[in-house]
């Protein structure tokens, strides 16, 4: 059994500035299945980074559940400079 806390700040731009909205945390206790393929990231690696970038490009993978860290979009946007 695993427990799962999913953090998600929503925002707006106003007037130039970022003003936090909402909030939502979802926190899950999960059995995870041995028949499901899962792939876990415990730190930002290379290999999590390359992941991402695939993930952003829309390149298939064969996993059904991902498990780590979850990138922003400035993460996204320092990789394509």
């Amino acid at each position: 059994m695993r427990d799962f806390i999913v953090l998600f700040l929503g925002s707006k731009l106003k007037g130039g500035q970022k003003d936090t909205i909402y909030s939502i945390v979802n926190i899950y206790t999960v059995n995870l299945n041995s028949d499901l393929t899962i792939l876990e990231f415990k730190e930002m690696t290379e290999e999590w980074l390359e992941f991402i970038v695939n993930c952003r490009n829309h390149k298939k993978h064969d996993y059904d559940i991902v498990i780590g860290a979850m990138a922003n979009d400035q993460i996204y946007n320092y990789i394509n400079d």
